[in-house]
């Protein structure tokens, strides 16, 4: 408790008032459909002080008494101007206008004009699904994932995949959210789409650096994915038809002025249109398709209270049988998300969110061939609940404070597997839970005109739980138990008591410059285990146990911004140094299937790893040509004991050089035309360096860890889309694209074949790259009652 009371009065500095400055408080929202407006710029003409609003669309500034002409701004709404009398306190709630013309323009940009150079955020980015909608991807599906993996610092995890890397950290060290639930599995068709639906998404802030302590569970990224809230006031629908989905999106008012829902589904039909191109083939008895569900409701209980439901559920399934063939498959997976919160407005500095959760992922597989047969099950399930309060002390200090609990539990992996009429012994399913708590506080402190500063700490206790069984093994191999301690339910197995303090700084140089730096120390205690180098759902959730140790990160992080051609170019140059420790592999000596008998945490060993870069980026957001480009030079390296007896080795996803361009022009009111080009070097890989044969099994001799490197990556993509008829009521859209335009045959694994000359004996083995997507044009019919 007295080291509580200490941090509280480090963060909380004397504040003195002064009796002739006077409060400017209200919301902004969108005169139509009532949406909160997180961004807008509110700020007194005559001298440019002023605030943004926050994500609830609220404002706050204090200034002296006079008369002032109050100004909001916001990108795609017409400019407010109101003259006020500033001799007391005022609260103004504003109604912004959309403007008329159609701005097709793509763009990814904090919503303030200056935002990126003023805010503390370092390697923080707001994306706006109303920009994106016209960047070419695949399949003609607007993705959210595939767009932010153009951006610098953020590398994709291979052809058509969903999964991505954040600055040197691993796929599993980014934490994504829909309205504050966890989402663990983000991808359909093994990672050929995102669970997002374009259609719902309101905001998507991705954090790639100097992470405030309210964000915490993973060490590289986080991105908050939030979903509209309904329209209140009238009723509205989307309807888009592509080659292999189509979407419907339905939005309106139960009460009006009071409450709202917002629905929407979607659905492939690959498995229609697979079925005549397939039969009398070997692929004849494939299916695959996926399906999800978003839902909300919002209720305005009071001027004070607003409360929030939102769900989710998604389902992909993946099966393959066939009357004439004596193997088959069928895998599915699914995702369901529940959220609830309650947002009140105790006056106008100070505001409470609180909020339960769920999170449910679950793996099926089934495989047999002939005689025959293996099952499997994994998972993991969240049940989580939060509490907020955000204070604005006066224009120069905002404080947060926060708690929240989950109780996680991992379904690694259930196996059966039988042959004929013998039954394989893996071992029944060993679930294990954890409890994890969470407390941070934090203070943004305008300290002068030129430094602002965000700093605070986080405080996460994370047990692993009973009910549990520690085995005491011979060895790794053989995994016999030679003694057990056994946990109860709700029983303490091993406790983690782990601090993370962070601090941002922003050094304004002046309107239009600014220097920022920040160091943070970030915490992980869930791991993903990924079973091939491919983003499949077959990859396992783990939490941390006496074995497996808490990842750790040490961040630095400093940068330049300066805006252009007032505030429609911005730039920035940013380098980074990230440090981690207890990073996780498999143990290449133990014996994974002999592990399902004991405790799967012994099969893993520990190491280190370091990342560091530099990452350019310039972005126009203003005019009928529009568009950015990103590059980043970056190395990350990993050393464990276990592996290469400790030598220094480049991970899978280390990438010398990523490139991305993305230009936009819009013709007129009906055309507007996008293309994107990136550049990858090619990942590192391990690969054979020799076969032989030993009592007539052949054996493979592989090389250094990770020192063959897959050929470059580069792609070409173009869209069009054409406004075919808008009326007051209506708006129809045809989106054209093609993907990978000169039809670049891109690396997605190497494979090994091997042959035998039966004169000599000699066997050759070849390797051949396989590549999967070719030119890959689509179309999309999209449709907006208004």
């Amino acid at each position: 408790m007295k080291k509580f009371l200490v941090i509280l009065l480090v963060f909380i500095p004397i504040i003195s008032f002064s009796q002739n400055r006077y409060s400017i408080s209200g919301t902004v929202k969108d005169i139509n459909s009532h949406e909160l407006l997180f961004g807008a710029n509110v700020y007194l003409k005559e001298n440019l002080h002023g605030s943004a609003t926050d994500d609830k669309g609220k404002y706050i500034f204090e200034e002296l008494g006079g008369t002032y002409t109050l100004v909001c701004s916001y990108l795609g709404y017409e400019e407010y101007s109101q003259t006020i009398n500033l001799n007391k306190n005022l609260k103004i709630n504003i109604d912004l206008i959309p403007i008329s013309v159609s701005i097709e323009s793509v763009e990814i940009k904090a919503t303030r004009e200056d935002r990126n150079v003023q805010s503390t955020q370092v390697g923080a980015i707001e994306l706006e699904m109303k920009r994106v909608e016209t960047i070419p991807v695949i399949f003609g599906e607007t993705d959210v994932l595939k767009t932010i993996q153009l951006l610098p610092g953020i590398q994709s995890g291979g052809e058509g995949s969903n999964t991505f890397y954040v600055r040197g950290g691993g796929s599993d060290q980014n934490l994504i959210t829909i309205d504050g639930a966890t989402v663990y599995n983000p991808s359909h068709a093994a990672g050929f789409f995102s669970i997002f639906n374009a259609d719902v998404i309101n905001t998507a802030e991705i954090y790639k650096g100097g992470l405030a302590p309210e964000y915490g569970g993973r060490m590289s990224s986080v991105l908050n994915i939030t979903t509209l809230d309904g329209d209140k006031e009238r009723y509205k629908a989307k309807l888009g038809i592509g080659l292999l989905s189509s979407h419907v999106q339905a939005e309106g008012p139960i009460q009006k002025s009071s409450s709202s829902f917002m629905l929407a589904a979607r659905r492939t039909y690959a498995d229609i249109i697979m079925k005549p191109f397939v039969k009398g083939t070997d692929f004849e008895g494939i299916g695959c398709y996926f399906y999800d569900l978003n839902g909300k409701l919002s209720f305005r209980l009071s001027k004070k209270d607003n409360l929030y439901v939102t769900g989710y559920y998604g389902k992909d399934l993946l099966r393959f049988s066939s009357d004439s063939k004596s193997y088959g498959y069928d895998m599915n997976w699914s995702n369901g998300i529940g959220t609830i919160r309650w947002n009140h407005f105790f006056n106008n500095n100070l505001t409470m969110n609180v909020s339960a959760n769920i999170s449910d992922y679950i793996l099926n597989m089934d495989a047999g061939e002939d005689a025959y047969s293996i099952s499997m099950f994994s998972g993991i399930r969240d049940y989580g609940s939060s509490a907020d309060l955000t204070w604005q002390v006066d224009s120069l200090h905002k404080l947060k404070f926060g708690v929240s609990y989950t109780h996680h539990t991992f379904k690694p992996s259930a196996l059966e597997a039988s042959s004929v009429d013998t039954d394989f012994d893996l071992g029944d399913a060993k679930n294990l839970y954890a409890n994890d708590v969470a407390a941070f506080i934090q203070h943004e402190w305008d300290v002068s005109s030129w430094l602002k500063i965000l700093y605070g700490i986080r405080y996460n206790y994370f047990a692993h739980i009973g009910p549990f069984t520690r085995y005491e093994i011979d060895n790794i191999y053989d995994f016999n138990n030679l003694d057990s301690t056994v946990y109860k339910r709700g029983e303490t197995v091993y406790p983690y008591h782990l601090w993370e303090p962070r601090i941002n700084a922003r050094f304004q140089l002046d309107k239009t410059k600014s220097i920022k730096a920040s160091y943070t120390i970030n915490r992980q205690c869930v791991n993903l285990l990924a079973m091939s180098e491919m983003a499949l759902p077959t990859d396992v959730w783990f939490p941390a146990t006496e074995y497996i140790k808490p990842q750790l990160a040490h961040q630095v992080s400093l940068g330049y911004f300066q805006n252009f051609l007032d505030n429609a170019l911005e730039t920035s140059v940013e380098v980074y140094y990230k440090k981690m420790y207890n990073l996780l592999e498999l143990n290449p000596d133990a014996h994974v299937t002999n592990a399902m008998k004991s405790n799967s945490d012994y099969i893993f060993v520990t190491g280190e790893g370091q990342s560091y870069g530099i990452e350019f980026f310039a972005n126009k957001t203003v005019g009928k040509f529009t568009g950015w480009v990103g590059y980043t030079l970056s190395w990350t390296t990993r050393n464990f004991d276990a592996i290469m007896d400790g030598k220094t080795f480049y991970a899978r996803y280390d990438r010398r050089h990523d490139v991305s361009i993305l230009l936009n022009y819009e013709l007129n009111d009906k055309w507007n035309f996008s293309t994107v080009w990136v550049f990858a070097s090619g990942n590192a890989s391990t690969i054979p360096n020799s076969f032989y044969f030993i009592n007539g099994n052949i054996i493979i001799e592989y090389g250094e860890h990770n020192a063959w490197r897959m050929p470059n990556y580069h792609r070409l993509d173009l869209s069009a889309n054409w406004k075919v008829k808008e009326t007051r009521k209506l708006v129809c859209n045809l989106n054209f694209s093609i993907y990978n335009t000169y039809s670049r045959k891109n690396p997605y694994f190497i494979s090994y074949s091997a042959s035998n000359d039966s004169d000599t004996g000699v066997m050759q083995m070849k390797a051949y790259q396989i590549s999967i997507f070719p030119i890959l044009p689509s179309i999309a019919f999209n449709i907006q009652f208004k």
